[in-house]
């Protein structure tokens, strides 16, 4: 069963009760992506499209696929990974469950309260 899901992704069962899980504790949800994206928490545009490309490529492991993913070109992902990853201070793909999680609730916070506070 699926169900019209966040950002307009398409969500099955499953997946709702894992989100469910991650944001059982709002108050822990939310130290646990401040704390796992540092200076990419937060509300600006140039932060959520730096979180949206990292979302994507860690759910495909393709730049090309994510340049196809959200419409923009191959070497803009490359940047986009790049940046992040001097404000992470490692690798994306160095601890991609956490960063993942991470994403996904600050991706929720955003959609019910400013995130920057």
């Amino acid at each position: 069963v699926e169900n019209s899901g966040i950002d307009g992704c398409l969500l099955t069962y499953r997946s709702l009760g894992s989100l469910t899980l991650l944001l059982e504790n709002r108050t822990a949800a939310e130290q646990f992506a401040r704390d796992e994206l540092g200076g990419l928490f937060g509300a600006e545009i140039r932060l959520r499209e730096l979180r949206e490309t990292l979302r994507a490529y860690i759910e495909t492991r393709s730049p090309q696929a994510v340049a196809r993913r959200i419409h923009v070109a191959r070497n803009t992902v490359g940047y986009r990974i790049r940046q992040a990853e001097g404000i992470l201070g490692h690798a994306v793909l160095e601890r991609p469950s956490e960063l993942w999680c991470a994403l996904v609730i600050a991706d929720v916070l955003e959609g019910s309260h400013s995130v920057d506070g």
